[in-house]
């Protein structure tokens, strides 16, 4: 609806309706029988929408109508297709979550890798993209993952892993320092599925929870990690664990053992195996690892690229 501003002679001035002045010699608007009509129809409409009828004497129905009907949408009947913007992954307001948003959050397994081709990357770095994806790594040789960013992550936020049956590991890591993985026998900065196992990892806000059969694994008094680095658990609590580290520049290799120890190392012993290249010496070790200093054939610190083997015990 608008002003009769099409109507020859109304009188509108500056778009608008004027009294007669008969001091100024102002004509007044006239009013259209059809604009007239009209604008009273568009507002019985409203009050027909709401249910109200028309009362010559009530000025007050047009806005009584129009709380009627505005109430009305606290409980909308949609019909046919309708649609809404999807919230932002993560969102947890009071929008509306669109089928998109429900899928990405609990029903995205169809953004995993296929079974049958899987992930042959070396090194994949993962990203909320993957969050509640299922991945299954095929490589044919050991590989790597990086967990998506802790930072913004709502809890209950997922993503499963899978290494493909083989004789190749799946190294898991997490993205920030702060964020261990919790595998409900230790804390890890980082953890290994054999060939065969799967995890899935769940952010409590603040730590990855660990379920699956690498858990079982883990869990096992009697469970072992057999490779260049690894670890023997023996029924009485006993671990032994062993591996070789290269040290870097400043002469350092910083060790963390596949898994950490429980409650207490007991000893560690290292030995550079670069015949004649020097020796090393274990500086102050915790539960989770520590580091190797390595020292140059002369006795002077920093001999780097060095190899060296450890054997560490405890419980």
């Amino acid at each position: 609806m608008d002003y009769p501003k099409s109507v020859p002679g109304v009188g509108l001035v500056d778009g608008k309706f004027v009294d007669e002045d008969a001091v100024s010699g102002q004509v007044g608007s006239l009013i259209p029988s059809v604009w007239g009509n009209s604008v009273t129809d568009e507002l019985l409409n409203v009050l027909g929408a709401a249910g109200v009828a028309p009362d010559e004497a009530d000025h007050g129905q047009v806005l009584k109508g129009l709380r009627i009907i505005f109430a009305a949408l606290d409980s909308p009947a949609l019909k046919g297709t309708p649609t809404a913007p999807t919230p932002a992954q993560f969102d947890n307001s009071q929008r509306l979550a669109t089928t998109a948003a429900v899928q990405r959050a609990i029903g995205s397994f169809n953004l995993g890798s296929n079974t049958g081709d899987g992930i042959n990357a070396a090194a994949t770095p993962l990203t909320n993209a993957h969050v509640g994806a299922y991945l299954y790594f095929n490589g044919g040789l050991n590989q790597t993952a990086t967990l998506p960013s802790e930072i913004g992550l709502l809890p209950g936020s997922a993503v499963t892993l899978t290494r493909s049956v083989s004789s190749f590991s799946l190294t898991i890591k997490s993205n920030t320092g702060n964020a261990i993985i919790d595998s409900a026998y230790g804390v890890f900065a980082s953890i290994v599925l054999n060939g065969g196992e799967s995890v899935t990892l769940v952010w409590s806000g603040v730590a990855w929870q660990a379920f699956g059969s690498y858990v079982s694994r883990v869990a096992l008094t009697n469970a072992s990690s057999l490779g260049a680095s690894g670890y023997q658990k023996y029924p009485s609590g006993l671990i032994l664990q062993w591996g070789i580290v290269q040290s870097g520049g400043g002469g350092t290799a910083n060790l963390t053992f596949p898994i950490a120890f429980p409650n207490q190392l007991f000893n560690i012993t290292v030995a550079e195996i670069n015949s004649g290249a020097g020796y090393a010496t274990a500086g102050t070790f915790g539960i989770a690892g520590g580091p190797i200093n390595v020292w140059a054939p002369a006795g002077t610190s920093g001999g780097a690229g060095i190899s060296v083997s450890w054997n560490a015990i405890g419980k």
